[in-house]
């Protein structure tokens, strides 16, 4: 006859009955032993991670048991315990688990024996392979990503160099017939058109790479505004997203590809939550004094620093139940099935925020929606004083410079080139804000450049104020869409170079470089 773990004695095999549930304690996983007919003679120490507020109920009730299987695995683990016999030995399956009060998905493997045919009674034990799992299956889908991202860049490549021609061209005819012609506003459109195919392919370009650039200063809210149309394509059709932002520019020094990924991390977040009438709202707030985080936030501790930016992704949803909230920082936390989701999306959202020097935190109610406050430092620019000062004089420094356009600049190819060199580029498109940010004693500005367009009176007005307010700031005009020879006289003067935007982007650079020099 096959023993029970614990006998009639409250011995088990030697062992007092206190030890014996101590040694239980220590074995990863939860022993049981349950009848043929699916009821328990007992379950272990542990039962509460898998069974929760259940928990007790499990030994008592074998439909306990069954209503936590998934629903998906249940017909097939009741066929597999069907064709077990005592001379397979150990076998083992593994199904899924549905915790009855957060409704946490878990990955159990189910391993038991039975050693005596005459005793309806298998002995086993339940191990937690979630993790092993949810790992094995993003490594599988890491892979495939990969690959898909070698052909996608490709194909992005090659798509690129045709609109490129056909930007090319348009300008060509655009700028040969005047602007009574009966095709300039056609030309025109297809001029601006592929325009914006040649930044919407760069910006998928970026967020396809894999590996974060670094820190650079951005504009928070262009940031933003130019993930708007990412993040519509991850949401549910219908769904209304709706930008609060200050309107003010909002410096921060930060690595954009990771930024861009912690959004859709939040859109893929809130998409499986949002029904019908779906809405995500993303706000900006600018905290120049301290404060404590909103009522009901997780971690409790949360606080606004000083001279900080917060942005806040809210959604209508279905929100969390309660336990849920708590751990979904955690690695390999997740609600969904494994194809749907690593669990690792807002465990690296955590990730990012503190290699930031910011925080995240969360609110939920269920039924209302889900609130999440990612909490970032502004760049005051004065931490950057000292090392200017020490690399002037070395090879390979770091300069600063900064870029004033018409229209948000920051994913330009010129920037990106700039940046590639590591140099520090701040882009900004509101004359008034570049003129108060040069006023700033600790500004470490070592030269500016102005897209001009023909009759551009902003940028004309700006470049006669820095020359005359700040002389010791290079400036670099860059004149887009005029004749060279055409570009007034007062800015030939003004300005340190002038440089007209057909030229070849490595001469440019290099004119720039040699001004900065």
């Amino acid at each position: 006859m096959a023993k029970s773990l614990t006998d009639a004695t409250g011995e088990t095999d030697g062992f007092p009955q206190d030890r014996w549930e101590t040694l239980l304690k220590l074995i990863p996983g939860v022993v049981f032993e349950q009848r043929t007919d699916l009821s328990f003679a007992s379950v272990g120490p542990g039962r509460e991670q898998f069974f929760g507020s259940r928990s007790s109920e499990v030994a008592e009730r074998s439909d306990v048991f069954l209503s936590c299987v998934h629903e998906d695995d249940r017909v097939g683990l009741l066929s597999w315990l069907r064709k077990l016999t005592p001379s397979m030995g150990l076998v083992e399956t593994t199904y899924r688990l549905v915790h009855p009060d957060t409704g946490v998905i878990r990955y159990v493997a189910d391993r038991r024996i039975r050693t005596d045919a005459e005793v309806e009674l298998y002995q086993g034990v339940w191990l937690d392979q979630t993790s092993r799992i949810r790992a094995e299956k993003r490594l599988t889908y890491r892979a495939w990503k990969e690959t898909v991202s070698t052909v996608t860049s490709g194909l992005l490549h090659d798509f690129n160099n045709i609109i490129a021609g056909i930007f090319s061209l348009s300008e060509l005819y655009h700028s040969q017939i005047t602007s009574n012609h009966e095709m300039h506003a056609g030309i025109g459109q297809i001029k601006a058109s592929s325009m914006q195919a040649q930044q919407l392919v760069r910006r998928i370009m970026e967020l396809n790479r894999e590996v974060s650039g670094e820190r650079n200063l951005f504009n928070l809210e262009s940031l933003i505004a130019d993930q708007l149309d990412f993040l519509k394509a991850i949401l549910p059709r219908g769904t209304e997203i709706k930008a609060n932002f200050t309107g003010e520019e909002l410096p921060v020094r930060l690595d954009d590809v990771g930024f861009r990924q912690v959004l859709l991390n939040l859109a893929t977040n809130a998409r499986d939550a949002l029904g019908d009438g779906g809405r995500i709202e993303i706000e900006t707030r600018r905290h120049d004094m301290g404060g404590t985080g909103p009522a009901g936030i997780l971690p409790s501790d949360f606080q606004y620093p000083a001279g900080s930016v917060e942005i806040i992704f809210r959604d209508n949803g279905c929100g969390m139940p309660t336990g849920v909230a708590e751990r979904i920082f955690d690695p390999f936390f997740s609600t969904k099935e494994p194809t749907r989701g690593s669990g690792l999306g807002l465990y690296n959202a955590q990730l990012y925020a503190t290699t930031n020097r910011g925080r995240i935190g969360v609110v939920t109610t269920s039924g209302v929606g889900t609130t999440f406050h990612l909490v970032l430092p502004l760049e005051t620019f004065s931490e950057t004083i000292l090392p200017v000062v020490e690399e002037e004089s070395g090879a390979g420094q770091r300069h600063h410079l900064l870029l004033y356009s018409w229209e948000d600049a920051s994913h330009s190819d010129l920037v990106a080139e700039m940046r590639e060199k590591t140099w520090q580029v701040l882009t900004l498109s509101n004359a008034a804000r570049v003129r108060e940010y040069l006023t700033q004693s600790d500004f470490p500005i070592r030269l500016i450049v102005i897209l001009r367009i023909t009759l551009d009176e902003d940028a004309d007005r700006l470049l006669e104020q820095v020359r005359d307010e700040h002389p010791e700031i290079r400036i670099a005009v860059i004149t887009m869409g005029d004749d060279p020879e055409q570009t007034p006289r007062s800015v030939n003067e003004r300005a340190d170079i002038v440089l007209h935007h057909n030229m070849k982007l490595s001469t440019m650079i290099k004119k720039i470089s040699d001004l900065i020099q």
